[in-house]
């Protein structure tokens, strides 16, 4: 859990005046308005320009995911089945309702987007001051950063997406309507091109063209399901399980799964040959990293603790954990 910042102290009436500010930005961005269309109202309303920065693009993202709704998306139909797909094993914490029930239609999203979400981030400002060990926290302090400005890996996972989502559509081929390098989203075409030009993959198993997986102590036809290798056109990337490393299996509990390293790159590529002579700066650089420290029976480092890492020394520093969002029912 992030600790709340950005001041505000306490009272309903910072509370009101925060979500009063919340549903003017957001009513602003759901008619069209421009990305820079709030920025006096945020800048007025909220102490300091990095915490209204932080709410513009927070909070436009919101609203950006109901403007793309109906898009073409290029993992899939729309921008709108992407989330229902992507949001079917997180929830709410506390609540295991998964999220894609939310993503079920327009009109519902909006109305939680509107209603909900306000109602969600209180809920969350009153346990996250309660579980603060100083007593500085107020909840109107926690409700000003969850609503306007969060931090949790949650919100700025959604923002990266939203992000991606948009940018893949502003830059897709009108002629041929190639998504370039988001195809590479898809975990085949990924795995295709990296054994062509010779990019070390994860190893694919070329055989069997069909898979038969049977339930050991089940009949009928009942616990039986066929698999055919994407190699031969099918939908499935059949692999071996990979094992940890010896020295970071030393890490970790004896049944944790294949635990990895997330390396976020930035590139500038786009530069111009006589652009990349004048500033000297590499194409592209690592901007942060993360180990991912799969817990102990999890089938993936999707349920794991998740420890920041130094760039400059290679010091694995504090974890923290998204695990509430993963427990459903």
């Amino acid at each position: 859990t992030t600790k709340a910042s950005g001041g505000g102290g306490g009272g309903l009436a910072t509370i009101l005046g925060d979500t009063v500010t919340y549903w003017r930005a957001v009513a602003t961005w759901l008619r069209g308005g421009a990305y820079g269309a709030n920025d006096s109202l945020l800048k007025h309303k909220l102490p300091g320009d990095l915490l209204a920065l932080r709410a513009k693009v927070h909070v436009f993202s919101l609203c950006l995911a109901l403007r793309l709704w109906d898009a073409p998306h290029y993992r899939k139909s729309s921008y709108a089945a992407d989330v229902r797909d992507n949001f079917r094993n997180v929830a709410i914490p506390g609540t295991g309702i998964p999220l894609s029930v939310l993503a079920v239609n327009k009109t519902l999203t909006t109305v939680f987007l509107i209603v909900g979400y306000p109602l969600v981030c209180f809920a969350a400002s009153v346990a996250h001051a309660r579980r603060a060990s100083s007593g500085t926290t107020t909840i109107a302090a926690a409700y000003r950063e969850q609503l306007l400005a969060p931090r949790d890996w949650f919100s700025l996972w959604r923002i990266n997406s939203r992000l991606a989502a948009w940018h893949s559509l502003a830059t897709r081929s009108k002629e041929s309507g190639s998504w370039h390098e988001y195809a590479m989203e898809n975990k085949w075409a990924f795995l295709e091109k990296g054994m062509q030009v010779g990019v070390p993959v994860s190893p694919v198993l070329k055989a069997p063209s069909k898979l038969c997986i049977k339930h050991r102590n089940e009949e009928g036809g009942m616990g039986i399901y066929f698999y055919k290798n994407a190699l031969d056109g099918g939908d499935w990337i059949i692999q071996e399980v990979l094992e940890n490393a010896d020295a970071v299996a030393a890490l970790l509990p004896a049944d944790a799964p294949l635990s990895t390293f997330r390396v976020m790159t930035a590139s500038r590529m786009h530069r111009l040959s006589s652009d990349k002579k004048r500033t000297g700066h590499r194409d592209v650089e690592p901007v942060s990293c993360v180990f991912r420290a799969g817990r102990a029976g999890a089938l993936t480092d999707h349920s794991s603790i998740l420890f920041d890492v130094d760039l400059r020394t290679g010091t694995v520093g504090r974890g923290t954990t998204n695990r509430q969002l993963y427990q459903l029912g």
